[in-house]
């Protein structure tokens, strides 16, 4: 889904209009109405503002993968995944941060 698709989707579930929206932000409805249609992508400054505002989480507005190592941030696949002291999977870590249930550094 586009940040467009989940601008609408957020204003939507917190039941703003186009101007309520617009009006929080300091910006004007037609910026909004720019950004739902998709003809123009706000920065990064205001995608923050839209999150602060809305209470979404910015990951979610700019489509970022929901699982990342808790140790250096990198995007977890599950072939990225760290294990266990017992050989099972980790979904908290990468295997280069946590193998065998262990860190790898100090």
């Amino acid at each position: 889904m586009a940040f467009a698709d989940r601008l609408v989707a957020v204003r939507r579930s917190h039941g703003l209009t186009q101007e309520e929206l617009a009006s929080k932000l300091y910006v004007t409805r037609q910026a909004v109405s720019r950004w739902e249609r998709g003809e123009v992508t706000p920065g990064i400054d205001m995608m923050k503002l839209v999150a602060a505002v809305t209470g979404e989480p910015l990951s979610h507005l700019l489509e970022m993968p929901e699982h990342y190592c808790e140790s250096c941030g990198m995007y977890l696949t599950p072939a990225d995944l760290g294990t266990d002291a017992d050989g099972e999977k980790n979904d908290h870590y990468c295997k280069w941060c946590y193998d065998g249930g262990h860190y790898t550094y100090e």
